[in-house]
């Protein structure tokens, strides 16, 4: 069906468009209001396109289609009636259409519960009712700017910019499907996560010493030692099986949830936590640490639960309880002398990834630079897991930044060295 288009005035400065199909008499007026000859000629272009697309069968530019994303419902309703909009899905709702997408994933339950947080909050905001076919980019844009000032309606709490980025990356990806219609794909609304380097914080092995003591047995005492001293995420402890560790060639051979296969060094500073739980442990074939599901809520029970041991240590919790601790053993290799592709290797991370993310500049670093002091000892034994490389004011530096104990004179040994821009505390 070919059409054809004429933009004029009704009285004053208001402008109308009226688009005629040749096989029949019925005219479809469209209002456009009061404006300039820059944007009727804009209009006329786009609109011309669309007619022309559809009459021969082939898909506008990316142009054009974002043009009539930025469009206000009411004229994109109209132009889905005179049926010229392209991929138009009326009916389509936005929670079937969300519920579709996550059914045909075939991932982990953990990345699942993730996506199905930000559906909600798409839900909140859109009505579960929408047409994911009206949700413009200045929708979209609406949509993450209330992630900043509100946050999801469950907590009504304003997100991170970092998390902020993070939903709407899934909403890109949920969105996909629709192509060069995804609402979520455009420049304007970033997805890339930088680093919150407030958030940085070097766990130092007295510390870690210090929340072992208090983690209540073995086995609690094994999972903290995985994170700080071998480098595991999270979600990794959990999936780790007994069988997965060679005592013989002092090796684990782990299956990631997250980067598939890898192998770690079976270190000297984690070994002992490892053979000391083993010894013990009521099922020495299944997964080494049992009390806890290897995805979804368990991840989350298990943050919860390490932040109650390092209370119980009489320790203020670093801001990334986990991570944190992954992240000063990556610092920790490096600092010894691994060369990086080692190193990378055996945390599971690139080395872009572990520079931007995880490695952390040392005021022990600085000092050796320096030249403040002549030597430093970064002495690793088996039995207590020491490494010595924080200086020795590292108490006083800690309280100046705010990360002071409960109680430091009761346990003045414990410290958590935060990381400044420069490395050098001021």
């Amino acid at each position: 069906m070919s059409y054809s288009i004429a933009i004029s005035k009704r009285g004053g400065e208001s402008y109308y468009m009226r688009l005629r199909p040749h096989d029949r008499a019925t005219k479809i007026n469209i209002p456009l209001g009061k404006i300039n000859q820059k944007l009727v000629d804009k209009i006329r272009g786009n609109v011309d396109e669309l007619l022309r697309s559809y009459e021969f069968g082939i898909l506008p530019s990316a142009s054009t289609l974002a043009w009539v994303r930025e469009q206000s419902a009411e004229f994109r309703e109209r132009l889905a009636a005179a049926g010229i909009i392209p991929g138009q899905s009326k009916g389509e709702r936005l929670d079937a259409f969300c519920k579709n997408y996550i059914k045909s994933l075939t991932v982990q339950d953990s990345t699942t519960e993730q996506l199905w947080l930000v559906v909600r909050t798409l839900e909140d905001f859109f009505g579960v009712d929408r047409d994911v076919m009206t949700i413009t980019l200045a929708d979209a844009t609406a949509y993450r700017n209330n992630l900043i000032r509100v946050g999801s309606a469950k907590r009504q709490q304003p997100l991170a910019e970092n998390t902020v980025r993070r939903y709407v990356g899934r909403c890109r990806q949920i969105f996909r499907s629709l192509g060069d219609a995804n609402p979520f794909n455009d420049r304007s609304l970033p997805v890339g996560v930088g680093h919150d380097e407030s958030k940085d914080a070097f766990v130092d092995v007295a510390t870690i010493n210090t929340v072992i003591a208090n983690a209540g047995g073995p086995e609690w005492a094994c999972a903290i030692a995985l994170a700080r001293f071998g480098g595991f995420r999270a979600c990794e402890i959990p999936a780790l099986t007994w069988n997965q560790i060679d005592w013989t060639a002092s090796a684990i051979v782990l299956e990631s949830p997250k980067t598939g296969r890898r192998i770690v060094p079976l270190f000297t500073e984690l070994r002992p936590y490892l053979k000391e739980w083993f010894d013990v442990s009521p099922d020495r074939t299944g997964r080494v640490i049992s009390s806890y599901p290897n995805e979804g809520r368990g991840i989350d029970a298990m943050r919860t639960q390490l932040v109650k041991i390092i209370q119980r240590a009489e320790i203020i919790p670093w801001p990334k309880v986990w991570q944190n601790l992954r992240a000063t053993r990556e610092t920790e290799l490096l600092s010894m002398g691994f060369p990086i592709k080692s190193v990378t290797r055996w945390i599971g991370n690139s080395k872009a990834v572990a520079m931007k993310h995880y490695v952390m500049p040392l005021e022990s670093d600085f000092q050796r630079a320096a030249g403040i002091v002549t030597a430093v000892t970064a002495n690793v034994t088996a039995e207590t897991g020491t490494y010595r490389n924080q200086p020795e004011n590292g108490i006083q530096e800690s309280r100046k930044l705010g990360l002071k104990m409960k109680n430091p004179r009761k346990s003045p040994r414990v410290r958590v060295q935060k990381i400044t821009r420069h490395g050098l505390e001021p």
